[in-house]
Protein backbone atom coordinates (compact mmCIF):
# COMPACT_ATOMS: atom_id res chain seq x y z
CA UNK A 1 0.00 0.00 0.00
CA UNK A 2 1.08 3.52 -1.00
CA UNK A 3 1.42 7.03 1.05
CA UNK A 4 -0.91 8.42 -1.39
CA UNK A 5 -3.42 5.87 -0.53
CA UNK A 6 -3.11 6.61 3.10
CA UNK A 7 -2.47 9.86 3.54
CA UNK A 8 -5.21 12.58 4.86
CA UNK A 9 -5.46 15.53 1.91
CA UNK A 10 -6.12 18.40 1.34
CA UNK A 11 -3.94 19.34 4.62
CA UNK A 12 -4.56 21.77 7.14
CA UNK A 13 -1.62 24.38 7.16
CA UNK A 14 -0.31 27.72 8.75
CA UNK A 15 2.41 29.92 8.55
CA UNK A 16 5.61 30.47 10.87
CA UNK A 17 3.72 34.06 11.30
CA UNK A 18 0.44 32.46 12.74
CA UNK A 19 -0.14 32.84 16.19
CA UNK A 20 -0.08 29.87 18.53
CA UNK A 21 -3.52 30.44 19.09
CA UNK A 22 -4.05 30.29 15.40
CA UNK A 23 -2.73 26.73 15.16
CA UNK A 24 -4.40 25.44 18.58
CA UNK A 25 -7.40 26.79 17.09
CA UNK A 26 -6.73 24.85 13.76
CA UNK A 27 -6.16 22.20 15.66
CA UNK A 28 -9.55 22.11 17.86
CA UNK A 29 -11.55 22.96 14.54
CA UNK A 30 -10.20 20.44 12.16
CA UNK A 31 -9.62 17.76 15.27
CA UNK A 32 -6.13 17.22 13.92
CA UNK A 33 -3.07 17.08 16.67
CA UNK A 34 -0.38 18.21 13.88
CA UNK A 35 0.28 21.14 11.17
CA UNK A 36 2.53 21.04 8.80
CA UNK A 37 3.93 24.70 8.57
CA UNK A 38 4.53 26.52 5.17
CA UNK A 39 6.16 29.34 4.39
CA UNK A 40 3.39 30.02 1.57
CA UNK A 41 -0.07 28.96 1.39
CA UNK A 42 0.02 28.76 -2.44
CA UNK A 43 3.26 27.72 -2.80
CA UNK A 44 3.62 25.05 0.21
CA UNK A 45 7.09 24.60 0.91
CA UNK A 46 7.45 22.64 4.11
CA UNK A 47 8.94 25.06 7.01
CA UNK A 48 7.92 22.74 9.87
CA UNK A 49 5.73 20.76 11.94
CA UNK A 50 3.62 22.30 15.09
CA UNK A 51 1.92 19.44 17.11
CA UNK A 52 -0.22 19.46 20.37
CA UNK A 53 3.07 18.43 22.44
CA UNK A 54 4.79 21.42 21.60
CA UNK A 55 1.58 23.74 22.32
CA UNK A 56 1.89 22.04 25.74
CA UNK A 57 5.38 22.20 26.12
CA UNK A 58 6.47 24.82 24.92
CA UNK A 59 3.25 27.03 25.48
CA UNK A 60 0.71 25.95 28.02
CA UNK A 61 3.60 24.21 30.64
CA UNK A 62 5.27 27.62 30.75
CA UNK A 63 2.10 29.76 31.12
CA UNK A 64 2.93 31.76 28.24
CA UNK A 65 0.16 33.91 26.14
CA UNK A 66 -0.82 32.12 22.95
CA UNK A 67 -1.91 35.22 20.90
CA UNK A 68 2.14 36.77 22.41
CA UNK A 69 4.27 33.29 20.77
CA UNK A 70 4.22 32.76 17.35
CA UNK A 71 4.38 29.20 15.33
CA UNK A 72 7.78 29.65 14.16
CA UNK A 73 8.96 29.68 18.08
CA UNK A 74 7.39 26.52 18.77
CA UNK A 75 7.65 24.45 16.05
CA UNK A 76 9.72 21.36 15.07
CA UNK A 77 11.88 22.93 11.89
CA UNK A 78 12.98 20.12 10.10
CA UNK A 79 10.33 17.13 10.52
CA UNK A 80 10.66 13.52 9.70
CA UNK A 81 8.47 13.13 5.72
CA UNK A 82 7.56 11.04 3.29
CA UNK A 83 6.74 11.06 -0.28
CA UNK A 84 2.88 9.80 -2.09
CA UNK A 85 4.86 7.05 -3.80
CA UNK A 86 6.60 5.49 -0.69
CA UNK A 87 4.88 2.44 1.12
CA UNK A 88 3.48 1.94 3.91
CA UNK A 89 6.58 0.11 5.16
CA UNK A 90 8.57 2.60 4.90
CA UNK A 91 6.38 4.88 6.54
CA UNK A 92 6.29 2.36 9.65
CA UNK A 93 9.89 2.22 9.79
CA UNK A 94 10.40 6.00 9.43
CA UNK A 95 7.52 6.67 12.22
CA UNK A 96 9.51 3.43 14.42
CA UNK A 97 12.61 5.29 14.13
CA UNK A 98 11.93 8.80 14.74
CA UNK A 99 9.17 7.95 17.69
CA UNK A 100 6.70 10.19 15.98
CA UNK A 101 2.94 9.68 15.32
CA UNK A 102 2.61 11.72 12.70
CA UNK A 103 4.60 12.50 9.39
CA UNK A 104 4.27 15.36 6.37
CA UNK A 105 4.12 14.23 2.65
CA UNK A 106 5.95 16.21 0.07
CA UNK A 107 6.11 16.03 -3.68
CA UNK A 108 8.97 16.18 -5.64
CA UNK A 109 9.45 20.36 -5.06
CA UNK A 110 9.41 19.79 -1.91
CA UNK A 111 5.80 21.34 -1.32
CA UNK A 112 3.63 19.28 1.19
CA UNK A 113 0.79 17.91 -0.33
CA UNK A 114 -1.00 15.57 3.00
CA UNK A 115 -0.37 14.10 5.86
CA UNK A 116 -0.24 10.32 7.26
CA UNK A 117 -0.74 10.20 11.11
CA UNK A 118 -1.37 6.47 12.99
CA UNK A 119 -5.05 6.89 12.76
CA UNK A 120 -5.08 7.33 8.67
CA UNK A 121 -3.31 4.13 8.88
CA UNK A 122 -5.93 3.09 11.34
CA UNK A 123 -8.98 3.71 9.18
CA UNK A 124 -7.70 2.72 5.49
CA UNK A 125 -5.37 -0.15 6.08
CA UNK A 126 -6.29 -4.04 7.18
CA UNK A 127 -6.30 -4.79 10.89
CA UNK A 128 -3.00 -6.97 10.44
CA UNK A 129 -0.93 -4.08 8.98
CA UNK A 130 -2.33 -1.28 11.73
CA UNK A 131 -1.73 -4.30 14.42
CA UNK A 132 2.02 -4.08 13.20
CA UNK A 133 2.60 -0.26 12.71
CA UNK A 134 1.34 0.15 16.36
CA UNK A 135 3.48 -2.14 17.55
CA UNK A 136 6.49 -1.00 15.77
CA UNK A 137 5.85 2.76 16.88
CA UNK A 138 5.09 1.80 20.36
CA UNK A 139 8.46 -0.18 20.47
CA UNK A 140 11.68 1.86 21.17
CA UNK A 141 14.24 2.63 18.48
CA UNK A 142 17.50 0.81 18.75
CA UNK A 143 19.21 3.49 16.90
CA UNK A 144 17.95 6.18 15.09
CA UNK A 145 19.49 6.91 11.51
CA UNK A 146 21.10 10.42 10.75
CA UNK A 147 18.91 12.33 8.86
CA UNK A 148 20.35 12.21 5.39
CA UNK A 149 20.11 15.99 5.22
CA UNK A 150 21.84 18.59 7.35
CA UNK A 151 19.38 20.39 10.05
CA UNK A 152 20.23 23.27 8.67
CA UNK A 153 18.17 22.12 5.09
CA UNK A 154 14.25 20.52 4.35
CA UNK A 155 14.21 16.76 4.20
CA UNK A 156 15.07 14.20 7.17
CA UNK A 157 15.53 10.25 7.59
CA UNK A 158 15.87 9.86 3.92
CA UNK A 159 17.22 10.34 0.63
CA UNK A 160 16.25 12.37 -2.04
CA UNK A 161 17.42 13.47 -5.40
CA UNK A 162 17.60 17.03 -4.99
CA UNK A 163 20.84 18.59 -4.53
CA UNK A 164 21.36 19.77 -0.74
CA UNK A 165 22.97 23.56 -1.89
CA UNK A 166 20.30 24.33 -4.34
CA UNK A 167 17.58 23.76 -1.52
CA UNK A 168 19.06 25.56 1.26
CA UNK A 169 19.78 28.46 -1.42
CA UNK A 170 15.89 28.04 -2.78
CA UNK A 171 14.84 28.12 0.99
CA UNK A 172 16.85 31.38 1.98
CA UNK A 173 15.68 33.00 -0.87
CA UNK A 174 11.63 32.56 -0.35
CA UNK A 175 12.60 33.55 3.04
CA UNK A 176 14.06 36.65 2.14
CA UNK A 177 11.01 37.40 -0.08
CA UNK A 178 8.56 36.84 1.97
CA UNK A 179 10.04 38.46 4.60
CA UNK A 180 10.77 41.45 2.67
CA UNK A 181 7.54 41.71 1.32
CA UNK A 182 5.78 40.71 4.69
CA UNK A 183 7.21 43.24 7.09
CA UNK A 184 5.58 46.69 6.69
CA UNK A 185 5.95 48.17 10.26
CA UNK A 186 9.08 47.82 12.31
CA UNK A 187 7.19 47.52 15.72
CA UNK A 188 3.47 48.70 17.18
CA UNK A 189 5.01 51.92 17.81
CA UNK A 190 5.58 52.64 14.25
CA UNK A 191 2.15 51.11 13.16
CA UNK A 192 0.16 53.22 15.21
CA UNK A 193 2.49 56.78 14.20
CA UNK A 194 1.58 55.22 10.16
CA UNK A 195 -2.47 54.76 10.98
CA UNK A 196 -2.67 58.33 13.01
CA UNK A 197 -1.94 59.87 9.78
CA UNK A 198 -5.02 58.45 8.17
CA UNK A 199 -6.78 59.82 10.91
CA UNK A 200 -5.78 63.84 11.10
CA UNK A 201 -9.28 64.46 10.55
CA UNK A 202 -10.34 63.77 14.15
CA UNK A 203 -7.63 65.94 16.23
CA UNK A 204 -7.79 68.51 18.66
CA UNK A 205 -11.51 67.39 18.52
CA UNK A 206 -13.26 67.43 22.24
CA UNK A 207 -15.81 64.33 21.10
CA UNK A 208 -12.91 61.88 20.25
CA UNK A 209 -11.53 59.29 22.50
CA UNK A 210 -9.46 56.49 21.35
CA UNK A 211 -10.03 52.53 23.11
CA UNK A 212 -7.10 50.16 22.47
CA UNK A 213 -8.15 46.13 22.98
CA UNK A 214 -5.02 44.81 25.12
CA UNK A 215 -2.80 44.06 25.07
CA UNK A 216 -1.01 44.79 21.20
CA UNK A 217 -3.91 47.25 20.57
CA UNK A 218 -3.28 49.54 22.83
CA UNK A 219 0.45 50.52 22.07
CA UNK A 220 -0.71 51.17 18.52
CA UNK A 221 -3.80 53.49 20.01
CA UNK A 222 -1.15 55.57 22.68
CA UNK A 223 0.68 56.51 19.40
CA UNK A 224 -2.79 57.36 18.02
CA UNK A 225 -4.37 59.09 20.95
CA UNK A 226 -0.66 60.84 21.13
CA UNK A 227 -0.81 62.22 17.72
CA UNK A 228 -5.06 63.28 18.06
CA UNK A 229 -4.26 64.94 21.35
CA UNK A 230 -7.39 62.86 22.18
CA UNK A 231 -7.66 60.68 25.26
CA UNK A 232 -7.37 57.18 26.01
CA UNK A 233 -8.31 53.75 27.48
CA UNK A 234 -8.86 50.48 26.91
CA UNK A 235 -12.37 48.32 25.94
CA UNK A 236 -11.72 44.86 27.67
CA UNK A 237 -13.88 42.11 25.88
CA UNK A 238 -14.44 38.72 27.57
CA UNK A 239 -16.03 36.55 24.95
CA UNK A 240 -19.12 33.91 27.02
CA UNK A 241 -18.49 30.70 26.52
CA UNK A 242 -20.44 27.24 26.03
CA UNK A 243 -20.05 25.22 29.00
CA UNK A 244 -17.97 22.33 28.58
CA UNK A 245 -16.85 23.84 25.16
CA UNK A 246 -15.86 27.27 26.15
CA UNK A 247 -13.96 27.94 22.96
CA UNK A 248 -17.75 28.34 21.07
CA UNK A 249 -18.86 31.30 22.55
CA UNK A 250 -22.32 32.10 22.68
CA UNK A 251 -21.58 35.75 23.64
CA UNK A 252 -19.29 38.37 25.26
CA UNK A 253 -19.76 41.01 28.00
CA UNK A 254 -17.61 44.17 28.04
CA UNK A 255 -17.07 47.26 30.57
CA UNK A 256 -20.29 48.52 32.75
CA UNK A 257 -22.17 45.45 32.18
CA UNK A 258 -22.50 45.55 28.12
CA UNK A 259 -23.68 42.05 26.97
CA UNK A 260 -24.30 41.00 23.84
CA UNK A 261 -26.24 37.17 22.96
CA UNK A 262 -26.28 35.28 20.11
CA UNK A 263 -29.51 33.56 20.24
CA UNK A 264 -28.98 31.05 17.44
CA UNK A 265 -25.98 29.51 19.40
CA UNK A 266 -28.29 29.22 22.68
CA UNK A 267 -31.30 27.89 20.83
CA UNK A 268 -29.36 25.48 18.93
CA UNK A 269 -27.55 24.30 21.99
CA UNK A 270 -30.20 24.27 24.46
CA UNK A 271 -28.38 26.74 27.36
CA UNK A 272 -30.25 27.55 30.22
CA UNK A 273 -30.88 31.27 31.86
CA UNK A 274 -28.82 29.52 34.59
CA UNK A 275 -25.76 28.29 32.49
CA UNK A 276 -26.18 31.93 31.15
CA UNK A 277 -25.99 33.68 34.18
CA UNK A 278 -23.30 31.55 35.49
CA UNK A 279 -20.90 32.15 33.10
CA UNK A 280 -21.46 35.77 32.40
CA UNK A 281 -20.58 35.83 36.52
CA UNK A 282 -17.71 34.38 36.07
CA UNK A 283 -16.22 36.40 33.19
CA UNK A 284 -17.47 39.34 35.10
CA UNK A 285 -15.49 38.87 37.66
CA UNK A 286 -12.09 37.91 35.47
CA UNK A 287 -13.00 41.06 33.33
CA UNK A 288 -13.08 43.76 36.46
CA UNK A 289 -9.72 42.22 37.01
CA UNK A 290 -8.19 42.52 33.91
CA UNK A 291 -9.90 46.12 33.42
CA UNK A 292 -8.34 47.00 36.98
CA UNK A 293 -4.75 45.87 36.10
CA UNK A 294 -5.02 48.09 33.38
CA UNK A 295 -6.93 51.51 34.51
CA UNK A 296 -5.65 50.97 38.09
CA UNK A 297 -7.52 53.87 39.98
CA UNK A 298 -8.63 55.79 36.86
CA UNK A 299 -12.27 55.60 35.47
CA UNK A 300 -13.17 54.79 32.22
CA UNK A 301 -14.02 57.19 30.00
CA UNK A 302 -17.11 58.18 28.73
CA UNK A 303 -18.78 56.87 25.58
CA UNK A 304 -22.12 57.72 25.04
CA UNK A 305 -21.96 60.63 22.74
CA UNK A 306 -18.44 60.41 22.09
CA UNK A 307 -16.68 59.61 18.86
CA UNK A 308 -15.08 56.48 19.53
CA UNK A 309 -12.33 55.50 17.70
CA UNK A 310 -11.59 51.54 18.21
CA UNK A 311 -7.99 50.14 17.83
CA UNK A 312 -5.71 47.01 17.61
CA UNK A 313 -2.46 45.97 16.11
CA UNK A 314 -4.34 44.56 13.15
CA UNK A 315 -7.48 42.16 12.32
CA UNK A 316 -7.50 39.03 11.12
CA UNK A 317 -10.82 37.32 10.68
CA UNK A 318 -12.61 40.11 12.44
CA UNK A 319 -14.78 38.02 14.98
CA UNK A 320 -13.50 39.47 18.10
CA UNK A 321 -13.83 43.44 16.49
CA UNK A 322 -17.22 42.91 15.57
CA UNK A 323 -18.11 41.29 19.20
CA UNK A 324 -16.25 44.71 20.42
CA UNK A 325 -18.67 46.93 17.84
CA UNK A 326 -21.84 45.04 19.03
CA UNK A 327 -20.57 45.68 22.84
CA UNK A 328 -19.60 49.25 22.30
CA UNK A 329 -23.36 49.76 20.17
CA UNK A 330 -25.37 49.57 23.41
CA UNK A 331 -23.16 52.00 24.96
CA UNK A 332 -24.37 54.97 22.82
CA UNK A 333 -21.42 56.21 21.36
CA UNK A 334 -21.97 59.28 18.25
CA UNK A 335 -19.53 57.65 15.98
CA UNK A 336 -18.01 53.98 15.92
CA UNK A 337 -14.50 54.52 13.73
CA UNK A 338 -12.62 51.13 13.42
CA UNK A 339 -8.88 52.05 13.39
CA UNK A 340 -6.01 49.16 12.29
CA UNK A 341 -2.72 49.22 10.62
CA UNK A 342 -3.37 46.02 8.88
CA UNK A 343 -6.32 43.47 7.57
CA UNK A 344 -7.37 41.42 4.57
CA UNK A 345 -9.47 43.23 2.28
CA UNK A 346 -12.11 41.03 2.75
CA UNK A 347 -12.55 41.44 6.33
CA UNK A 348 -12.38 45.24 5.60
CA UNK A 349 -15.58 44.68 3.36
CA UNK A 350 -17.06 42.54 5.87
CA UNK A 351 -16.50 44.88 8.56
CA UNK A 352 -18.11 48.34 7.03
CA UNK A 353 -21.71 48.19 7.27
CA UNK A 354 -20.95 47.56 11.09
CA UNK A 355 -19.51 50.95 12.07
CA UNK A 356 -19.51 54.60 10.74
CA UNK A 357 -16.03 54.28 9.42
CA UNK A 358 -13.06 51.85 8.78
CA UNK A 359 -9.57 53.18 8.85
CA UNK A 360 -6.88 50.50 7.47
CA UNK A 361 -3.21 51.50 6.00
CA UNK A 362 -2.52 47.99 4.89
CA UNK A 363 -4.82 45.09 3.41
CA UNK A 364 -2.06 42.65 1.90
CA UNK A 365 -2.95 39.37 0.52
CA UNK A 366 -1.80 36.73 1.01
CA UNK A 367 -2.86 37.19 5.03
CA UNK A 368 -2.11 34.68 7.15
CA UNK A 369 -1.63 36.70 9.96
CA UNK A 370 -1.07 39.84 12.00
CA UNK A 371 2.40 39.22 13.38
CA UNK A 372 3.68 38.54 9.58
CA UNK A 373 3.40 42.16 8.62
CA UNK A 374 5.53 43.25 11.80
CA UNK A 375 9.02 43.13 12.33
CA UNK A 376 8.74 42.92 16.08
CA UNK A 377 5.71 41.48 16.93
CA UNK A 378 6.22 40.94 20.91
CA UNK A 379 3.99 40.19 23.48
CA UNK A 380 2.88 43.54 25.42
CA UNK A 381 2.68 43.00 29.08
CA UNK A 382 -0.32 44.02 31.67
CA UNK A 383 2.69 46.74 33.16
CA UNK A 384 2.98 48.23 29.56
CA UNK A 385 -0.78 48.52 29.04
CA UNK A 386 -0.65 50.38 32.39
CA UNK A 387 2.07 52.44 32.01
CA UNK A 388 1.19 53.94 28.27
CA UNK A 389 -2.82 54.99 29.83
CA UNK A 390 -0.80 56.82 32.54
CA UNK A 391 1.66 58.08 30.09
CA UNK A 392 -1.71 58.80 27.84
CA UNK A 393 -3.34 60.59 30.66
CA UNK A 394 -0.52 63.15 31.91
CA UNK A 395 -0.04 63.90 27.93
CA UNK A 396 -3.98 64.75 27.54
CA UNK A 397 -3.82 66.85 30.85
CA UNK A 398 -1.13 69.12 29.73
CA UNK A 399 -2.55 69.57 26.27
CA UNK A 400 -6.03 70.04 27.53
CA UNK A 401 -4.09 73.06 30.15
CA UNK A 402 -1.99 74.29 27.59
CA UNK A 403 -5.33 74.85 25.37
CA UNK A 404 -7.13 76.57 28.15
CA UNK A 405 -4.46 78.87 28.58
CA UNK A 406 -4.22 79.77 25.20
CA UNK A 407 -7.60 80.07 25.31
CA UNK A 408 -7.69 82.71 28.40
CA UNK A 409 -4.92 84.64 27.11
CA UNK A 410 -7.18 85.34 23.40
CA UNK A 411 -5.94 86.67 20.21
CA UNK A 412 -3.19 89.24 20.02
Amino acid sequence: MLIKDLMSTPVVCCTPWDTVHTAADLMKTRGVGAIPVVLNRSEPLLEGIVTDRDLCCSVVAGAKDLDGITVAEIMTRVPVTCEPYDTLEICEELMQENQVRRIPVVDERGWCVGIVAQADIALRASASQVAQVVAKISKPSKSINPPYFDKGLFYCGQSHEMDEVLLLKRRREIRKQEGDSNMMFKNRTEAGQKLARHLTRYANRSDVIVLGIPRGGVTVAFEVATALEAPLDVFVLRKLGVPGREELAFGAIGGRGVRVLDPDVIESLGLSQLDIELVTLAEKLELKRREREYRGARNPLEVRGSTVILVDDGIATGSSIRAAIRALRQMNPARIVVATPVAPASTCNRLRSDVDELVCVETPEPFYGVGQFYRDFSQVSDEEVNELLDRAARQYRASVQDNAELASKGPR
